[in-house]
């Protein structure tokens, strides 16, 4: 996010905790032209205008896959597009292509039209906001009556909806794990037939129709008042709720009745009793058909750039992934570029050869002291990049007051903790080491001596139970090598890259992964690495080597 004067996460405000409607606003609310920013003082609008008077347009793979799913309205019609960091398109573009609907954004819509204050029913803010003409108003009344029954009806059928989808924690088999708040549910086709499922569906059945009466009586009314005086702020805001109801009529009609061999389909489901917050997901199976429906064909050209595209030194899953040479618009042709960088010579990478397997009981308390050692050995500027929040902080518990010991500073990414402040944090401070996820496995920069290794104590690997890795599982007999590993192999490829930023630049990286040397698949992951200066040593050997050739 950008002000006129910085960008605004220099703020190291932590936005999870605060409510995104102070912050946001979403399409449907937007006033466009009638809002008094609208324009050059409002930064969306404003790029948008300035975007259709440009030659070149700079972008984001979320604003671009969403422009293609909605077949333009937000770019200029643009026919040679440079996708750079191509790594992340397939995620984003199925990102922009999939649908959801939560009963959080649900009871929210109840509100607005049920709620007793009138701050927040906009329904009654529309009765008070005017009184019709005389011979109008029994007509005025009546309509405004027929919503508030609509209104009602849709809260009660909205309720039994969202307490419904609560029914399907039946299907939930690690219940009784108290670790996380929240299951993904692939909705396959034994469950969707299962008669939990289908009650499910019938709740779905009898919003949709309540949605319907809804949506045609607050139009109706919106028809009517836009006739009347002193009407437009509350008839304004009724036509964003009606617009709001539609979108989530059109939701469940596609998740729950229009079901598609090409889509995966499922539900986000809170843990917590009494908590209605479930998130039902439809997301198509195979991106490349989309693309290939709607954006190939309105382009002359596509180039899709990044440093970390290739698996072993072939292209094949990401052309799989974006939907190349499926048809005439999306032939494509490969073009490899080495690096001026010389990886060999500036980045040593360890893989530790007696370090117990990830499923092995032992391995937390081995790589704990592993770990221990190497910050000494290296003292400091590790960036150790972890899989799994619980065996992080299990780790850091262990590690951080032992290396405070040795004056070594070691902080953690906890929940609720600015990302925008550790990365500065770490920026400044070139001996501080830290533990992070995801967050810091791209797009992180530090070069120079503010990072001198890269620790990934465990290998990548998607949770099998993701609905999209069920879903490519049941179809294909090798979804995992097709989807899984490649997955994996780039994300590793990425989190190595955060190392080498400039030519000057030099580390170690440690990969703490046994499977790497008794797994087939470790060789897919070691020779796409850009170093071939691999060392495969016990741990002991790992941390002599580096006290004598890498500690400050």
């Amino acid at each position: 996010m950008q002000s006129d004067y910085d960008d605004i996460d220099a703020l190291k405000i932590d936005y999870r905790a605060i409510p995104r409607k102070r912050i946001t606003t979403s399409s449907a609310e937007c006033l466009r032209r009638k809002c008094p920013f609208f324009g050059r003082s409002c930064f969306v609008h404003g790029a948008r205008e300035q975007a259709q008077r440009c030659d070149v347009v700079v972008t984001n793979h979320s604003l671009l896959f969403w422009d293609t799913r909605f077949e333009g309205g937000l770019l200029p019609p643009i026919r040679y597009w440079v996708v750079d960091e191509a790594h992340g398109a397939e995620a984003e573009a199925r990102r922009a292509f999939s649908l959801s609907t939560s009963s959080n954004e649900i009871m929210t819509l109840v509100k607005r039209v049920t709620a007793d204050s009138a701050s927040v029913n906009v329904l009654t803010r529309v009765k008070r906001s005017a009184q019709a003409p005389e011979e109008g108003q029994a007509l005025y009344d009546a309509l405004i009556a027929k919503a508030e029954t609509a209104a009602g009806v849709f809260s009660i059928a909205a309720e039994e909806f969202c307490l419904s989808a609560k029914d399907l924690l039946v299907f939930d088999q690690k219940s009784r794990s108290r670790g996380y708040e929240w299951f993904d549910l692939w909705l396959n086709s034994e469950i969707r037939t299962s008669e939990t499922y289908q009650g499910v569906r019938e709740c779905a059945r009898s919003l949709y129709n309540t949605l319907e009466k809804l949506i045609k009586a607050t139009r109706d009314l919106v028809a009517y008042a836009e006739q009347m005086d002193d009407t437009s702020s509350a008839q304004r805001e009724l036509a964003l709720v009606a617009l709001e109801l539609r979108e989530l009529y059109e939701t469940l009609d596609i998740i729950f009745f229009h079901e598609s061999d090409n889509n995966v389909y499922s539900v986000r489901l809170n843990r917590a009793k009494g908590v209605l917050d479930e998130v039902f997901t439809v997301q198509p199976l195979d991106i490349g058909k989309s693309l290939n429906e709607f954006l190939y064909p309105e382009t002359r050209s596509v180039i899709y750039a990044s440093a970390t595209l290739s698996i072993d030194g072939q292209f094949d899953a990401f052309n799989r992934a974006v939907g190349f040479n499926e048809a005439d618009e999306s032939r494509a042709e490969v073009l490899k570029v080495e690096s001026s960088f010389d990886f060999d010579t500036n980045m040593h990478i360890y893989v530790p050869t007696d370090i117990p397997e990830p499923q092995d009981p032992h391995y937390l308390e081995a790589l704990e002291s592993f770990l221990i050692k190497l910050h000494r050995a290296q003292k400091g500027s590790l960036l150790t990049l972890f899989t799994n929040r619980r065996e992080m902080e299990q780790c850091f518990g262990k590690v951080q007051p032992a290396l405070k010991e040795d004056n070594l500073r070691l902080v953690c990414q906890k929940w609720g903790v600015s990302v925008k402040g550790l990365k500065d944090d770490f920026l400044k401070d070139e001996h501080l080491s830290l533990f992070a996820l995801k967050s810091f496995w791209e797009g992180f920069d530090a070069p120079g001596s503010t990072l001198k290794g890269v620790v990934i104590p465990k290998l990548p690997f998607g949770l099998p139970t993701d609905p999209l890795s069920c879903e490519r599982q049941q179809r294909d007999d090798r979804a995992w090598a097709h989807y899984s590993l490649p997955s994996a192999v780039i994300e590793v490829k990425q989190a190595v890259g955060r190392l080498i930023r400039t030519a000057t630049d030099k580390g170690i990286v440690v990969l703490a992964d046994r499977r790497l040397i008794t797994k087939y698949y470790g060789k897919k992951f070691l020779n796409s690495l850009p170093s071939k200066n691999i060392s495969y040593l016990t741990c002991d050997e790992i941390i002599e080597d580096v006290f004598l050739n890498h500690g400050n």
